[in-house]
């Protein structure tokens, strides 16, 4: 009971001060946009805020200041969730970093059994430059691992793409534009326009 008691009390207060963290993430989200800042260089000045605003809190016993560095997101993923910005509508692929060919995720990894049991392991790149060449070495496969193991916080191994390619359907992009405020009678502006000199160029659509 006394577990729980101390957890909600503890989001109570991470969520007393989440307007303030809200608005440093939409200006940091300003700053971002308009100076066009890098995720890195975002996900560091982060980190230094945080770090920054703990030490002050521990040196000088101010526990509200060490509740915001807590709350303050250390990654661009968690940056984005705080301020609400879906970006999931992207297929992502791993891509080979030798020869640059393209897999879907599934197919990155397998799974094999052996005395440690089922794990998962990295898939080789399976794609033949020269499919149909008369020299048989021309006609190997290039064979790169896909994935790398990387060890999270808790020490859990995981296998992540050694070179990524996201791609959002071009229906997706069509379809946040029409959405737009006048993109629509935009379009249709070319018809009702004046005639303009032959040879003479107004806009796109001439």
């Amino acid at each position: 009971m006394e577990e729980e008691e101390n957890s909600d009390a503890g989001e109570t207060e991470s969520d007393i001060f989440m307007p303030f963290i809200s608005l440093l993430l939409v200006l940091l989200s300003k700053w971002k946009s308009h100076f066009k800042i890098s995720d890195s260089a975002v996900e560091v000045l982060l980190k230094i805020i945080g770090n920054i605003l703990n030490a002050i809190g521990t040196a000088l016993c101010i526990e509200t200041m060490k509740s915001i560095a807590l709350a303050i997101p250390r990654t661009m993923y968690m940056f984005r969730k705080r301020l609400g910005l879906d970006r999931d509508d992207f297929d992502r692929y791993v891509v080979c970093p030798t020869c640059d060919s393209v897999y879907p995720l599934k197919d990155a990894v397998v799974t094999v059994r052996d005395g440690n049991g089922v794990r998962k392991k990295s898939a080789k790149c399976s794609h033949r430059e020269f499919r149909r060449h008369i020299q048989k070495r021309f006609r190997k496969k290039c064979g790169t691992i896909l994935m790398k193991t990387v060890v999270g916080k808790n020490q859990k191994e995981f296998l992540y793409p050694k070179r990524t390619f996201c791609y959002r359907h071009v229906t997706k992009s069509l379809e946040d534009m029409l959405q737009r405020p006048g993109f629509g009678e935009a379009l249709e502006a070319w018809r009702e326009r004046s005639s303009t000199p032959e040879g003479t160029y107004m806009d796109v659509f001439d």
